[in-house]
């Protein structure tokens, strides 16, 4: 017995927004686990389906079998992956796909399978069969074109979490209210997950190839790279956290350079035929510079359709260089990595950042001259010195109380010898609003301790640092109530003394 797999895949438009249901292609489905079942349920052979989504068993004669199709991909050629689709509104199901019960006679039978859209011209009338295996053939696509460079490793087993109610309001998880799409990693359980939006005539994401492969990049950073970032909502126009900028930006690129494709979609609305588009090329100039998701995502996609080559965009990420950087992952640090492997790009690099108004080098980011119109912002890390003079940081609510640019300030500490250390954070400019100061230490992008005292205007604790470079985050963990008017600013002295 064989046969073939297919599903629809419903494609952008080409000159707007939305799906274009008129063009639904029937596309093969790639590296799936396809069971033969006998009448019981019970499976009797099982095997994975090829590149043009072709199958085959050796069945019994004369018996009652039905061919099964997981919503499960796997490829053991580098590099090695596990991906499987799943229900998360119904305990996390894995969706299949089921032909009919039939004799297998004494012949050689063909039995081909296919996933409908379940589109009819107006709505989503039927089974919504095709989406898991749209949303594991973006997998593909992207993952086999990145992994032509040979640079990426073995992947670990990851989860899609897709439903059709999932719905873009922010709450609980539970009820499927998942906020956007997105991706998490559960350290508990050492498990990775995405989350997709489902929910018709509001947000749908599984043909949305650019927002799938964006959510596989955060994986991909998470799982075999670094990423510091906060999270959070974002836009290309927002001035952002330095590490959330570098994040989004570069999950922006790595999809359109995985698809061959700079225009960023994303379809919402009445029948999916609204949503958004953009360049990823452009240079964004609402917000232009080391805090923009634009500037990196520009930077980024230009570097690699400049120099016609994937290793200077993928190698950077999986480097020692850029993993053990004492600077948190930002476009400092990436660049720094990129012209430290390839120095032969090296002038190009420097150009395309300094067209998108990056002006500081080397994993800090010295001699950064773009405050983002906060000044702040530079320089990026202050030098603290252990048991000399406080340095002095300020943040600000100005461009968001969260994972805006100045929400946070860092500070980057050399501790020449191992020892206990006293480290103090006291208010001393800003309104007469209490603060809460709150700060974090890291070492090579690992977190080395935190402290997240409540006591007001005030941070104190005592802990023992081994000789290194480490960078010390700090907040204000009251600002999310800080509220209107905005946009406020405080300042606080941060020492560090034996």
């Amino acid at each position: 017995m064989h046969g073939f797999i297919t599903f629809d895949f419903v494609p952008e438009k080409e000159a707007d927004n939305g799906l274009d249901y008129e063009r639904i292609e029937r596309r093969p489905v790639r590296h799936v686990r396809v069971e033969l079942l006998d009448a019981r349920g019970e499976i009797l052979a099982t095997t994975l389906s090829d590149e043009t989504g072709h199958y085959q068993f050796m069945a019994p004669a004369d018996s009652m079998v039905k061919v099964r199709v997981a919503s499960e991909m796997m490829l053991t050629e580098a590099p090695a992956w596990h991906v499987r689709v799943t229900d998360n509104v119904r305990d996390n199901r894995l969706y299949v796909l089921d032909g009919s019960l039939v004799s297998t006679g004494r012949r050689p039978t063909q039995r081909n399978l296919h996933a409908a859209s379940g589109w009819d011209g107006a709505s989503y009338a039927s089974v919504r069969a095709a989406a898991p295996f749209a949303i594991l053939d973006t997998f593909h696509q992207g993952v086999r074109h990145l992994a032509s460079a040979g640079d990426i490793p073995a992947l670990p087993y990851l989860e899609v979490r897709w439903s059709i109610d999932n719905v873009p309001a922010g709450g609980e998880l539970s009820l499927v209210e998942i906020g956007t799409s997105f991706y998490q990693y559960v350290p508990e359980t050492d498990t990775h997950l995405i989350y997709l939006l489902g929910s018709e005539d509001v947000d749908t994401d599984e043909y949305d190839r650019h927002v799938v492969l964006h959510e596989w990049t955060h994986f991909l950073q998470s799982a075999l790279s670094r990423d510091d970032s906060l999270g959070g909502a974002h836009t290309r126009a927002d001035r952002l956290d330095p590490r959330v900028a570098f994040s989004e930006g570069l999950a922006n690129a790595l999809a359109g350079i995985a698809l061959a494709d700079p225009i960023y979609h994303d379809s919402s609305g009445g029948a999916q035929a609204w949503g958004f588009r953009n360049d990823v090329r452009a240079v964004e100039q609402e917000s232009i510079g080391w805090y923009s998701e634009g500037s990196v995502g520009s930077v980024v996609y230009r570097f690699h359709e400049n120099s016609g080559a994937l290793s200077p965009v993928l190698q950077p990420l999986f480097s020692d260089e850029f993993r053990e950087s004492a600077g948190l992952a930002t476009l400092f640090s990436y660049a720094e990595s990129q012209m430290v492997l390839f120095p032969q790009w090296g002038a190009m690099l420097d150009l395309l950042l300094t067209e998108n108004n990056v002006h500081g080098r080397g994993h800090l980011g010295a001699g950064e001259t773009n405050n983002g119109d906060y000044p702040g912002a530079l320089p990026l890390y202050k030098p603290l010195i252990a048991n000399g003079e406080p340095a002095e940081v300020c943040i600000t609510s100005r461009f968001g109380t969260y994972n805006g640019l100045g929400a946070e300030a860092f500070l980057y500490l050399s501790v020449p010898q191992s020892a206990a250390y006293t480290l103090l954070v006291e208010k001393v400019d800003g309104s007469a609003r209490v603060t809460d100061p709150d700060v974090v230490v890291y070492h090579a992008g690992r977190m080395v301790f935190s402290g997240e005292g409540s006591e007001g205007d005030v941070e104190q604790l005592t802990v023992g640092l081994p000789a290194g470079e480490y960078v010390l985050n700090v907040y204000d963990a009251s600002m999310a109530y800080w509220g209107e008017p905005l946009p406020l600013e405080h300042c606080f002295a941060v020492s560090l003394m034996q």
